[in-house]
């Protein structure tokens, strides 16, 4: 943590902010100790190549996957209105609906565990725009038009009524929370409105109460609009019987209470390196075999080989989509560039004067078939 400190300070011209005592006061760190990740590549083909790259018919770089530790905190994502929206309009536009929020790309992010000066005493409280700097969230604070969203694990630690409450001077606020634990936010979860406020005015909101479930843990994303001169900021809860108390992660009676994921890298959990990849020219129902290797100042493999069995699927939302019957061999084709190929089926009835009547149809077999309204 003193080195992310000591870092942001210097590059923003705060050094003597520092307690005397700190570790980089008098310079700035470098960061030229090992980072705790490594390097993963896909194997994958017909055939098991075991442990032997050579034997591997395709390989795919999936890139560097750093490690997780849980922290104390809050994981921080900036973004700024665009200009095409009035900055007031567009603030309500995005609270009324946090997924458009994150359509959005971010400015920047960082993991927040309190004030930058004094984060275990402070607690989440900030109250200038310099305090927003320090976290190199990329917002320009002068143009009032960012938004921050601070995401965090919430362990209720008893069952019960809880409120949440955000300070804030001149902005809008907004509160959402997985309630029904599915992994994102909906308007209308299977436990209820995820968003704990309609408010759309500025000032103090005290967001609607909610009932949480000992020992279960919720996401929760603070919302945050700067689009006033004003940019303060204060983050409060009250637990069953208590009383409302400033948020601080990394006091010790709240340990564990705020918590997020933070990779070895400092950045947030949401950015690690997502171990998917895509492979072309499967034959459905053939069987393919993958394994991971991953290399670092040493390499080792995935403990075994794993296996599947292709699907012949089709999925499309828009462009267009032709299937052509005529024999001896049917085929499809798409504007995604992808095509196939079916075959055609005798079939025959008697009519009702006993003759055998026989047709062909084109058939065309799919495990998962979804063509959208846009497909032409």
């Amino acid at each position: 943590q003193q080195k992310v400190e000591g870092y942001l300070a210097h590059k923003w011209g705060l050094a003597g902010s520092l307690a005397s005592s700190h570790s980089y006061k008098n310079s700035a760190p470098t960061f030229s100790d090992p980072i705790s990740a490594v390097d993963l590549t896909l194997y994958w083909g017909p055939n098991d190549g075991g442990t032997n790259a050579a034997l591997w018919e395709n390989n795919v770089a999936l890139g560097r996957y750093f490690a997780e530790e849980k922290v104390n905190g809050f994981s921080a994502t900036a973004y700024e209105i665009p200009a095409s929206q009035a900055k007031v309009t567009g603030a309500t536009y995005y609270f009324e609906d946090i997924n458009r929020l994150l359509a959005l790309s971010p400015t920047g992010s960082g993991v927040i565990q309190g004030d930058p000066d004094n984060p275990s005493g402070t607690g989440m409280k900030f109250a200038s725009n310099s305090d927003y700097q320090f976290f190199d969230l990329g917002i320009n604070t002068g143009l009032q038009r960012f938004i921050v969203m601070l995401e965090t694990d919430f362990l209720a630690p008893s069952t019960g009524s809880y409120e949440f409450r955000s300070d804030i001077n001149n902005g809008k606020s907004m509160l959402w929370i997985d309630l029904d634990q599915n992994g994102k936010y909906e308007r209308i979860g299977g436990s209820g409105s995820e968003r704990l406020s309609n408010s759309a005015l500025p000032g103090d909101v005290t967001f609607n109460a909610v009932t949480l479930t000992a020992g279960q843990s919720y996401r929760m994303a603070f919302l945050f609009a700067g689009i006033n001169s004003n940019h303060s900021w204060e983050l409060k809860y009250q637990v069953p019987g208590g009383s409302l108390t400033r948020i601080k992660p990394l006091q010790s009676s709240q340990n564990g209470r705020f918590t997020t994921t933070r990779l070895a890298n400092r950045s947030i959990g949401a950015l690690q390196t997502k171990l998917e990849a895509k492979a072309s020219g499967l034959t459905a129902g053939n069987t393919y075999y993958y394994r991971i290797k991953g290399s670092n100042s040493g390499s080792d493999w995935a403990d075994s080989t794993a296996s599947f069995v292709a699907e012949s699927t089709l999925s499309q939302t828009t462009g267009t989509l032709t299937f052509d019957t005529d024999g001896p061999t049917p085929k499809w084709t798409s504007s995604t560039g992808r095509r196939g190929s079916g075959q055609l089926i005798s079939t025959s009835y008697l009519d009702s004067q006993s003759n055998s009547i026989t047709y062909k149809t084109a058939k065309f077999a799919f495990n998962s078939l979804t063509i959208g309204d846009g497909v032409k």
